[in-house]
């Protein structure tokens, strides 16, 4: 039995081993998509991964995704006994130098259906060291664009079927977007979001908009549970005279409009991207205002929903 058990073993090593493993998953959907990555691949029995020059690519057509996912170094563990419940967990997830891009021409409501539930597919305590993201939403016209780069997270945790949540369970983060950066967080119970020098253009993803290019100034804190959570904070344009600061200033935040809401997880069943535009459709929902800021609000809200997309099939 002893012997039985070991060469069962053997074999599944020589499988998961990274040169056997590529070849066998590019027979899958050959043309569809492809994989390749240097390293021993899965090891067994200690369910740990490692991989450098991984790149995976998935080769889309007219109607389908495109992307590219090209990381020097990958490594992570995967948590043996929650497997037996259907549960995949990956722990440690460590990326060096990861780089994606992403092409969306199906909308995205309709990849809705293919989340899987909550706590069935999980990153966590993962760490990004220096990556950049470039998406091109197409199903847009003129297409969306997205471009993050310098990314660094640590103690990420992530949930596939609420992807926006790595915004709220994340240790420490920091990227570049445009001309500005933003910084996500922890601090004792409570959470935080620090938006500071990015234009409306490229938050809308139009960055020849010439109507959209003052900066933007966010703060965002947040508490809550595996349940909910609760949000409140300041959004504004930054003083022509401070927009090339680098710190959250939120004495020159011109005007400054306060939001304060809550969300159930439960409603955040959606593509990272829908997720993102459920909050930012409560946030101007709850925002209040004074004075100059009033006349301000409903140009906001207008321009949401004309940029809005479908979020139910």
């Amino acid at each position: 039995m002893f012997v039985i058990s070991g060469l069962v073993l053997l074999l599944l090593q020589l499988l998961m081993y990274g040169p056997i493993l590529c070849s066998l998953f590019n027979r899958i959907l050959p043309g569809r998509m492809e994989l390749f990555f240097r390293g021993p691949g899965l090891i067994l029995p200690f369910f740990f991964f490692y991989a450098r020059d991984f790149r995976f690519i998935l080769h889309g057509n007219l109607e389908r995704d495109r992307a590219a996912v090209f990381i020097k170094r990958v490594r992570f563990y995967i948590h043996p006994l929650l497997l037996l419940i259907g549960r995949l967990v990956l722990r440690k997830l460590d990326l060096e130098g990861p780089v994606l891009h992403y092409f969306n021409r199906q909308p995205s409501h309709e990849k809705t259906a293919y989340l899987p539930e909550r706590h069935r597919l999980e990153i966590q305590r993962g760490t990004v060291h220096q990556g950049h993201l470039y998406v091109v939403d197409e199903s847009y016209s003129p297409a969306y664009v997205i471009e993050l780069h310098e990314i660094d997270l640590e103690n990420a945790d992530l949930d596939a079927g609420t992807p926006v949540d790595l915004l709220f369970r994340t240790g420490r983060g920091r990227a570049r977007w445009g001309g500005g950066r933003l910084e996500i967080g922890q601090s004792g119970s409570r959470g935080y979001l620090r938006l500071w020098g990015t234009s409306w253009s490229q938050i809308a993803g139009r960055r020849e908009a010439l109507f959209m290019q003052s900066k933007i100034g966010l703060l965002l804190e947040h508490e809550g549970g595996t349940e909910e959570r609760r949000i409140q904070g300041v959004v504004g344009n930054i003083a022509a005279r401070r927009e090339a600061g680098s710190l959250f200033d939120r004495a020159n935040l011109r005007p400054e409009i306060s939001f304060s809401f809550r969300f159930s997880w439960a409603d955040l069943k959606l593509p990272f991207d829908l997720g993102i535009q459920v909050l930012i459709g409560k946030m101007l929902e709850s925002t209040s205002a004074r004075g100059l800021s009033r006349s301000i609000l409903p140009g906001l809200r207008g321009l949401f929903e004309l940029l809005k997309k479908q979020e139910k099939a």
